[in-house]
């Protein structure tokens, strides 16, 4: 057995073996940020079209997707792992991708935003 120590800063899910298995876990029929938050989120949320949105750890862009098909006509997303803003940036059109280290990050455009998200972020 393996007794791996990972550091869980920012680039995480660029370790050799925790993207692979965070794609699978988000795979799953079942999974539990898509088919149980999701949904409350963009109810909470309210009408996205025409809004802008700035997603504080986009991830894979799996929310991104869902967040443009839902009408956003600007969507920024941030995440510290180069894994995820390719897995994102193959799924987001139109869409801005940046890589930072959001403990370090600062806005560079305050009030530009309809929409702040920062979901499985803390």
């Amino acid at each position: 057995m393996s007794s791996a120590t990972f550091d869980y800063g920012p680039d995480f899910y660029d370790e050799a073996t925790v993207f692979p298995r965070y794609q699978e876990a988000r795979a799953a029929v079942d999974e539990g940020n898509t088919t149980l938050e999701e949904p409350y989120v963009l109810a909470f949320i309210g009408d996205l079209r025409g809004r802008s949105v700035l997603d504080l750890g986009c991830g894979d862009g799996t929310f991104g997707e869902s967040v443009l098909r839902a009408g956003a006509d600007r969507y920024h997303g941030i995440d510290g792992s180069g894994r995820m803003l390719a897995a994102a940036a193959a799924r987001l059109d139109p869409a801005t991708l940046e890589r930072a280290d959001l403990n370090a990050w600062t806005c560079r455009e305050p009030g530009a935003w309809d929409v702040v998200t920062a979901r499985m972020v803390l």
